[in-house]
């Protein structure tokens, strides 16, 4: 059942036999796992902490404020949220499993392998995709389409399929609203993780609740499920008993940040309306699962990729209108109107953009005039084009990284700093795709593909951002020096601390990572049902 912080009392102790911090795809996954879910000699109480509310808030979100640097990339409080649900209360539902290739140990990509392969996880997969209410692939592959694939031995495509709905608190919310097993404690913030006098097991976590309410959740076994970032910070500001943070005896914890570039490269100018529609070219992102339930992807076959020693990149077309496509719009006046555009549609929470935004408005006001005259003008006279989107696979770096500094939030804790750095070698892959699909294109009279490769005073493409997909932080390896978790999700240095989500990910492959989120959840259940 779902219960409010403000309807305990200051100083409760919680008792669990699975306390689970946040409930975001990971938490609700794993919990959902254990609703309904008997043992011999009684019932299992599973906790689950969320630091949010039902609803999104600009108070929660604020807690989420940090430093970036390096690459470009959304700010942390429009790329996570703190509420019921967690991301995937703004998630559009694409659901896709990591390809062979990305569990395996790859001489070109420095830290890849997993301790696992894809048919260890294929049976998880299966049953994330019932969670989620897949539509089985074969009632959507007969689509009609122009399938550049079949015209290049170097070219795949792939069928992303979509949850609906995509909200997967939403989908749960009758069985944890009826379970007497699973408590759900909305309003709960983790602020410290207490150990015991060895070292080695985790006693309790404390938390604040609202109106500043101090509790306590005691439990046998704990899973973090905050995200990539998060669960990072989490064990970081546990410090007072391990100086440099839970599981960071060898300095990993943080480390190997990954998350998904996404660019738009240039546009397709197509011989003729019919092929430019079908399941890879797009007309609302947000609107994909309701509309149809599935786009398609062209990709580099894993034989090639192997060969040349390339990271992945998918690619598919999403119609923009010409103003979208525009120096304009990727200038720092057109950005600014689009962040207000946002915060207009309740897209973005205010934050510290806001005052950068005033300032790019300020300094180029020319820009923001023409854009917005453009985009108006498109508004009446409607003129889209295919825009060629690209998603790359980024190579862990060690130095790529979340860290904690000196400022500290509402709850004391130390706010994070995320530096993200993306390896120059891992657009190789980006380019190869772009070619390719340029050739196929041109070789099958299918028009023609405009490059477009301008990039911004530091050398980053225009269009690039991040894609919210935060990964790597507590790696999984089966060696400590090189991971926080081992092939369990287990924190090296403790017996009952795990870790879910993508923070466990080695390698993030191209693909977005929320089936594998669930899959690998659905696991850990498994893993801590006999223990639990």
């Amino acid at each position: 059942m779902f219960i409010a912080s403000s309807a305990l009392t200051d100083g409760d102790v919680l008792e669990a036999d699975l306390c689970i911090v946040g409930s975001g795809p990971a938490g609700l996954a794993l919990a959902r796992e254990y609703a309904g879910c008997k043992r011999p000699g009684g019932k299992r109480r599973v906790i689950v902490l969320e630091a949010g509310s039902h609803r999104v808030s600009h108070r929660a979100q604020s807690l989420y404020r940090a430093e970036l640097s390096g690459a470009p990339n959304h700010a942390a409080t429009h790329s996570r949220f703190r509420a019921y649900g967690g991301s995937a209360t703004r998630w559009t539902g694409q659901c896709v499993p990591l390809e062979s290739i990305d569990f395996e140990h790859r001489s070109a990509i420095a830290h890849s392998g997993w301790p696992f392969d894809l048919a260890h996880l294929s049976p998880f997969y299966q049953r994330a995709e019932a969670l989620f209410g897949l539509v089985p692939p074969a009632h959507l592959d007969g689509q009609p389409e122009q399938d550049f694939s079949r015209a290049s031995a170097d070219l795949q495509r792939s069928l992303i399929r979509f949850a609906r709905p995509a909200d997967l608190g939403e989908r749960l919310r009758g069985v944890f609203a009826a379970s007497d097993d699973v408590d759900i404690v909305l309003d709960a913030s983790v602020v410290d993780i207490v150990l015991d006098d060895a070292r080695r097991r985790v006693v309790h976590v404390r938390c604040q609740g609202a109106g500043g309410r101090r509790l306590m959740c005691r439990a046998r076994h704990f899973v973090l499920a905050c995200g990539g970032i998060e669960n990072a910070r989490l064990l970081l500001a546990a410090n007072s008993q391990v100086p440099a943070g839970i599981g960071n005896e060898r300095d990993v914890v943080g480390r190997y940040f990954i998350d998904h570039p996404y660019l738009t490269t240039g546009f397709w100018t197509p011989s003729g309306t019919a092929v430019s529609t079908g399941l890879h070219v797009i007309d609302d992102f947000e609107r994909v699962a309701q509309q149809r339930g599935a786009h398609s992807v062209f990709s580099l076959e894993p034989a090639l990729r192997r060969r040349e020693g390339l990271a992945g990149c998918v690619g598919y077309f999403i119609h923009r209108e010409p103003w979208q496509l525009t120096g304009d719009y990727h200038s720092p006046g057109g950005r600014a109107v689009v962040h207000a555009a946002e915060l207009l549609r309740n897209q973005r929470s205010p934050d510290r953009d806001i005052v950068q935004s005033l300032n790019a408005l300020a300094k180029d006001p020319v820009s923001a005039i023409r854009l917005t005259r453009a985009a108006l003008s498109a508004g009446l006279r409607p003129s889209p084009r295919p825009a060629l989107r690209l998603v790359l696979e980024a190579t862990p770096r060690r130095d790529s990284r979340v860290t904690l500094v000196s400022e500290r939030d509402a709850l004391g804790l130390p706010r994070a700093r995320i530096a993200w750095l993306v390896d120059q070698d891992d657009w190789r892959g980006a380019d190869r795709l772009r070619r390719e699909l340029a050739r196929c294109i041109r070789s099958n009279g299918l028009g023609e593909l405009v490059d477009d490769r301008t990039v911004d005073r530091h050398g980053w493409p225009v269009s690039m951002s991040g894609g919210k997909h935060h990964m790597g932080t507590t790696r999984m390896h089966v060696d400590p020096a090189f991971g926080v978790v081992d092939e369990h999700a287990r924190v090296h240095s403790t017996d009952n601390l795990f870790m879910a989500g993508s923070s466990v990910f080695p390698t993030g492959g191209w693909a977005n990572p929320t089936l594998t989120i669930v899959a690998l959840a659905i696991r850990l259940a498994d893993r801590l049902r006999p223990m639990a």
